[in-house]
C-alpha cells in the first residue's frame, strides 16, 4: 500500500470508545466517535505522510483546537492515536482497524 487509502471507510476500535472514519479525499475526512464522553461527529482538514508501505502518520486539527495524530498500521491493522483535546487532557490509545469499505478495490492488500 504505498498511498493513504482515499474514500476508504474504517472503524478504529479502542479500549474507551469505537471511532469511524470516513476519507472524503486526499485532504479531508469525517470521523464520528460513536458513544462515551468523546461522542462527536466531525470533518477536518487532515495530512498523511507515508512512513513506509502501508503505514501512516495522519494529523489534524479541529475548530475546538483539538490535536489528534494517528500511526494507521494497514498492513497489520493496528492504530496508536494521541490527542490533545479542547481541556488540555492528553489522551494515548492503541487499537484495532477494520474496514467498512474499501473503495480503492486491492489497495490495502
Amino acid at each position: 500500500m504505498e498511498s493513504f487509502p482515499v474514500h476508504a471507510v474504517y472503524e478504529l476500535e479502542f479500549p474507551e470508545f469505537t471511532a469511524e472514519i470516513s476519507v472524503l479525499s486526499s485532504t479531508h475526512l469525517q470521523f464520528e466517535i460513536k458513544e462515551g464522553r468523546y461522542e462527536r461527529t466531525a470533518i477536518v482538514n487532515y495530512e498523511a505522510q507515508k512512513i513506509r508501505s502501508g503505514v501512516f502518520i495522519v494529523s489534524w486539527q479541529d475548530e475546538d483546537k483539538s490535536t489528534v495524530v494517528h500511526v494507521e498500521d494497514f498492513i497489520n491493522r493496528k492504530i496508536f492515536t494521541f490527542a490533545t483535546l479542547d481541556d488540555n487532557t492528553f489522551i494515548r490509545s492503541q487499537g484495532n482497524i477494520r474496514f467498512i469499505e474499501e473503495l480503492n478495490e486491492g489497495a490495502y492488500h
